[in-house]
């Protein structure tokens, strides 16, 4: 089934200096044995029916914790831009990218600047999602 999403999600991403090997990610993930309670699914239900919040609350990267296995200062970069008014903070793939999803536009403009006093302006990005359509069970 395809549903429409005609919303904007506001994302502030932020380059990683350092990168991981994604080979190497998940065999540090197989390692850690550790299994996530699947949530795509759910996520898209949230995102679609216009729950915004708790669409934040359930995204994630199952990745994360083997990722900050290789580049500790990964927790620390999706602290902050939580702090910076950020709604979730997450990382892409094996952590090249971490990002923020903002509520609107004025709150990412704002997190954005804040994020500008803490790391240098070529490793910050500000973009807005385009309409899609998701494909669900």
């Amino acid at each position: 089934k395809k549903i429409f999403y005609n919303k904007k999600l506001y994302l502030v991403l932020l380059t990683n200096a350092k990168t991981i090997s994604a080979k190497a990610c998940y065999k540090a993930y197989d390692e850690i044995g550790k299994k996530y309670k699947p949530c795509t699914q759910k996520a898209v239900e949230y995102l679609v029916e216009g729950e915004f919040n708790k669409f934040c609350k359930i995204i994630k990267n199952d990745l994360t914790q083997s990722a900050n296995a290789f580049i500790p200062e990964l927790e620390n970069c999706l602290n902050i831009i939580k702090k910076s008014g950020a709604s979730a903070s997450i990382l892409t793939g094996s952590g090249s990218v971490v990002y923020g999803i903002y509520e609107s536009k004025a709150k990412q403009k704002i997190g954005y600047e804040n994020l500008k006093e803490t790391f240098t302006e070529g490793r910050l990005i500000k973009t807005t999602t385009l309409p899609t359509k998701l494909k669900t069970k």
